[in-house]
């Protein structure tokens, strides 16, 4: 595919000694940021499906002429690419757990519960087995005449929530860009999958901040190591209503979202990103209505520590107010705030987490994880509101051949209720994986 003529412009003590365990060896670890052309051990990437497509291209990062695996059409300047994986699960829980197909710990009973006294189970699936297609090419203007790079890239996979959809395909991915700008769904600005760790658990850690949303967005550089995105994303809001008052949970704008991306090469990077949202009571008839504004910081970042690539640090922290709708463990209740007769109350939401992965050899790496999320609950909420929790990761991963993978992982997890009870849970998570060339 040809270039263009002329560049484009470019309270929690459960959970306290797995993240301090974690974070003191990890400081122990000198940081290696430094690219080379050696024979790099880690560069084929972590088992975590969600870091197959960690970052979207834009403006002349879409028609390098190096787009792998793709196929030419001839007699124009496109070139298309199919892509996915199939891979069976085997996941044995040792106690019961709400998700079986993915390892929420927010879905963990409380002692006590009813359903705290039932076991673990034997489940196989291959939900998460996906098939993309990734078509780039160049356009000409109608007038001007000047070129632009296009894609459009659409994913399905089949892990639909509802049973009654068991098998049903799902959207995943579906977005154009055009030069600098995306539109469509995808992750949201600020989920930075390329700094999540490698674990084999579908739901990529309970700590993680961000999800697919339909999105409108400008990306450019700054420099050539620095770059920023800001645009406009679905809003989603989460209200709790402790008294059963009258009224629904809506928003009346979109989110706003920015970052700032550092790459230090083209294996670290640091990114520091906000979201503004908005969250609306309306009341109807007899209820009240009110409007508050919301806000989340996040900052994430992947470091590679030695020049053969065998060891790579990874981490993400974000603190707001109305922001737990963005934070995975709780997206499960209503987390953004709290209504009651005179006031729309946003809560205070945290999340953490921090991951290391180690290539033994060149076919065989294990990560290390652990998430961390919580909720500055307040005096009226009820007893059983979730409060904190998160998981604990350890995994192998064998690559034999090119494209095919085998791996078993441990995952714990904790949940805390409002009043200070909480539930734990173990799971072994083995799978198998044939990626498309």
């Amino acid at each position: 595919m040809k270039k263009f003529t002329t560049r484009l412009k470019s309270k929690h003590r459960l959970l306290h000694p797995y993240v301090l365990s974690i974070l003191g060896f990890f400081l122990s670890v000198p940081l290696f940021a430094q690219e080379n052309k050696e024979d790099l051990v880690g560069v084929k990437g972590a088992i975590n499906p969600q870091q197959m497509n960690a970052r979207q291209l834009v403006g002349q990062e879409l028609i390098d002429d190096a787009f792998p695996n793709s196929i030419p059409i001839f007699g124009s300047k496109s070139r298309i690419k199919f892509g996915g994986y199939v891979k069976m699960d085997y996941i044995q829980d040792f106690n019961y757990i709400g998700s079986a197909y993915e390892f929420e710990s927010a879905t963990i009973p409380i002692k006590g519960s009813p359903e705290s006294y039932l076991k673990g189970q034997s489940t196989f699936h291959a939900k998460e087995t996906r098939f993309n297609v990734d078509f780039r090419t160049v356009v000409k203007g109608l007038r001007s005449g000047k070129e632009m790079p296009l894609q459009i890239f659409i994913e399905m996979d089949f892990f639909e929530d509802d049973p009654s959809l068991y098998r049903q395909p799902r959207l995943r991915h579906a977005y154009g860009v055009f030069g600098n700008i995306l539109a469509g769904q995808t992750w949201s600005i600020n989920a930075d999958l390329s700094a999540i760790p490698g674990i084999i658990d579908f739901a990529g850690g309970d700590g993680t901040y961000g999800d697919r949303v339909i999105q409108i967005r400008w990306t450019d550089k700054i420099t050539k190591n620095l770059s920023y995105t800001v645009g406009m994303e679905g809003p989603k809001s989460g209200i709790d209503n402790p008294y059963e008052l009258e009224g629904v949970a809506r928003t009346t704008m979109p989110t706003f979202a920015g970052n700032v991306r550092w790459e230090m090469n083209k294996f670290s990077h640091m990114q520091l990103g906000a979201d503004v949202f908005q969250h609306h009571w309306q009341g109807g008839q007899y209820g009240p209505t009110q409007k508050a504004y919301g806000y989340g910081i996040n900052l994430t970042g992947r470091f590679v520590l030695d020049k053969k690539h065998r060891n790579s640090l990874m981490f993400g922290a974000s603190t707001g107010k109305g922001a737990g709708h963005r934070i995975l463990f709780l997206e499960f209740s209503p987390s953004d705030g709290v209504i009651s007769d005179n006031q729309l109350e946003l809560l205070n939401a945290h999340q953490a987490y921090i991951g290391y992965n180690h290539y033994w050899t060149k076919s065989l790496n294990t990560t290390v994880a652990a998430y961390y999320a919580s909720l500055n609950t307040v005096d009226y909420q009820l007893d059983e509101t979730t409060q904190q929790g998160g998981t604990f990761h350890a995994n192998l991963v064998w690559m034999p051949y090119t494209n095919v993978s085998f791996g078993v992982e441990y995952m714990h997890g904790v949940h805390v209720v409002k009043d200070g009870r909480y539930g734990q849970a173990n799971r072994l998570q083995f799978m198998t994986r044939f990626r498309i060339p």
